[in-house]
């Protein structure tokens, strides 16, 4: 599968989303750098709801 930039596809992508006031769903708790490899383990378990927010 091959996948390149459409600006088409794109434009109306955004339409979608803004239209529908689409928002990713963010995990309740935010990582430091320093806790990568908690957050990753946590992903790798599985269960998560939501974004993983790693702060830098």
């Amino acid at each position: 599968m091959f996948v390149h930039s459409d600006g088409s596809q794109l434009r109306k992508i955004t339409e979608i989303v803004e239209k529908n006031k689409i928002v990713p769903d963010i995990g309740s708790r935010i990582f430091s750098l320093s806790q990568v490899n908690e957050a990753l383990a946590l992903v790798a378990k599985g269960g998560v709801n939501g974004k993983i927010i790693i702060q830098l």
